[in-house]
């Protein structure tokens, strides 16, 4: 960050600059960080705008419901985000999130920091290949230099929670499926949640979720995730079919939401595309707290992009008409369908 201009607390935005907790505030929460800060910025400082992104505040007010009013302005363009910090979004926001006090982990007083209770990877990519007997799917890594299959991971709480970007590589650099055998590439999050209690409304709970790191890439069995694989549709027989009536009614683009092409009798076909590092999947994780017996949810936003640019060559058995289906012009291919010609 730049060194702040402001206007009343000069000596301590100075030591702000200097404090050893200042690279992890991108991790806290954005109720954290206001209620941390304070002491060191006036709440109506512009330089507020840096420690919380308006991207941020949004968050805010979509999942809290606080300062909605202020998000509307923001989005019609009645306001700029630097006037509506002037105009006081967070000295309010101070006030309201003044009442409320983090709830300790029973047993254990000063303790708030509750690990988030991930029993299974986030999905932050998917291998496709059609369902289509001796097909195969190869997935490499391609630069000047020879490098591992790694993914760029960026991951927020919900509700401008704390947030990391991190790098994660596979133990090589390139992965061949099989037909029947379509993967998810898996990663690991690392954080805590905290519970915040109103001091009067005793069920007006806030679930602040923070994350701190990502670890870990590896592929797995898209169908060990049964979430994911009631929505898969290489092995369907009536994919082909669904397929085509959306490229007919003219959903699809050519060559951006899908690719369409026939194999001859006589001879397979290698199918070659590459994505480019711009290329993005995205996704979202959800968890379920509880306190004294009320149910509280939480959740995750992340996406990934590849830190190389992969090239794939998928195998197509001869004597098939076959159309691969994208989720978008920047994002992964998804799909695969086929049907004999």
């Amino acid at each position: 960050m730049s060194t702040p201009v402001v206007g009343t607390r000069p000596t301590k935005a100075l030591a702000w600059q200097s404090e050893s907790f200042r690279p992890t505030v991108r991790r806290q929460h954005v109720f954290q960080r206001l209620m941390r800060l304070r002491e060191y910025f006036e709440l109506t400082d512009p330089y507020w705008a840096e420690i919380v992104t308006m991207q941020e505040f949004f968050a805010v007010a979509e999942e809290y419901g606080f300062e909605t009013d202020t998000a509307r302005a923001l989005h019609v363009g009645r306001t700029t985000y630097v006037q509506a910090i002037r105009d006081g979004v967070f000295t309010r926001l101070v006030s309201i999130l003044q009442d409320y006090d983090p709830v300790d982990i029973e047993g254990t007083p000063g303790e708030a920091k509750r690990p988030l209770s991930i029993e299974g990877p986030i999905i932050v990519g998917e291998l496709h290949c059609p369902a289509i007997d001796d097909a195969k799917a190869i997935f490499e890594a391609i630069s000047k230099r020879k490098s591992n299959i790694g993914v760029e991971i960026t991951a927020a709480g919900i509700g401008g929670g704390g947030r990391t970007r991190e790098r994660v590589f596979a133990s090589g650099s390139k992965m061949t499926i099989s037909a029947h055998e379509c993967a998810v590439l898996c990663a690991y999050l690392s954080g805590y949640y905290e519970i915040w209690r109103h001091a009067d409304r005793k069920d007006d709970l806030l679930v602040l979720t923070n994350v701190t790191g990502v670890t870990s890439l590896e592929a797995d069995r898209l169908d060990n995730f049964p979430d994911y694989a009631e929505s898969h549709l290489c092995d369907k027989p009536w994919a082909y079919d669904r397929f085509k009536r959306e490229i007919d009614a003219g959903m699809l683009v050519a060559g951006r939401e899908y690719n369409e092409f026939r194999t001859p009798l006589t001879l397979e076909h290698v199918d070659h595309t590459e994505w480019e590092e711009t290329y993005e999947y995205s996704g979202r994780w959800g968890f379920d707290a509880n306190l004294d017996g009320q149910a509280l949810a939480g959740g995750v936003t992340y996406k990934s992009t590849f830190t190389t640019t992969i090239k794939i060559d998928v195998v197509c058995p001869r004597g098939f008409h076959y159309i691969s289906r994208f989720r978008s012009d920047q994002e992964l291919p998804q799909q695969w369908a086929a049907e004999p010609l």
